[in-house]
């Protein structure tokens, strides 16, 4: 005999399981992309990230335990000093001189839970040779990739960061 209730509970069962899955599948990459554009009359690098909201909060969550809540009503009033710690802690610049620190210009946090992050470096005199270390998100997403773009004017190098290479020494040409 058919029963009506069970047929209910067995279709929500497999409602639930269907959307648990589909989000788990929607979200099987893990990517952040640097632009980083080189200003020759302020002698500047200003700095863009884009990364996922949710995963960035997962990383401060685990490493602070500390809910950010970024663009919402209830946001952490700590959360420019807690975004600004994690980025320097886990992106560095030195040139051949001396490494140098980021300073936290703004962010923003889009519907479609893209996270913007802007930074800068002031009085930059590029040579030859730097050399960037990037580990954002590799320890919360083993599976990170990390996208470096460095604008030199006409010039566009790019660099691939993740778990297994987190340190690179990049040639400048003119």
């Amino acid at each position: 005999m058919f029963d009506f209730n069970h047929f209910k509970q067995l279709i929500v069962l497999l409602t639930f399981m269907s959307i648990c899955n589909l989000k788990c599948i929607a979200h099987e990459y893990h990517v952040s992309i640097c632009t980083m554009d080189y200003n020759r009359a302020n002698k500047s690098i200003e700095l863009t990230f884009k990364l996922i909201a949710h995963d960035f909060e997962k990383a401060i969550l685990e490493n602070n335990k500390a809910d950010l809540k970024l663009g919402s009503p209830k946001e952490l009033s700590s959360a420019n000093v807690l975004i600004t710690n994690y980025i320097t802690d886990h992106f560095l610049i030195s040139f051949a001189d001396s490494s140098r620190r980021l300073k936290f210009i703004g962010k923003e946090v889009e519907l479609d839970e893209s996270l913007y992050l802007y930074f800068e470096i002031k009085n930059v005199s590029l040579n030859n040779r730097m050399t960037v270390v990037n580990t954002i998100l590799v320890q919360t997403c083993p599976a990170q990739e990390n996208i470096l773009y460095f604008n030199l004017g006409k010039q566009v190098l790019s660099e691939v960061f993740n778990k297994n290479r987190t340190h690179k020494e990049i040639e400048l040409t003119w």
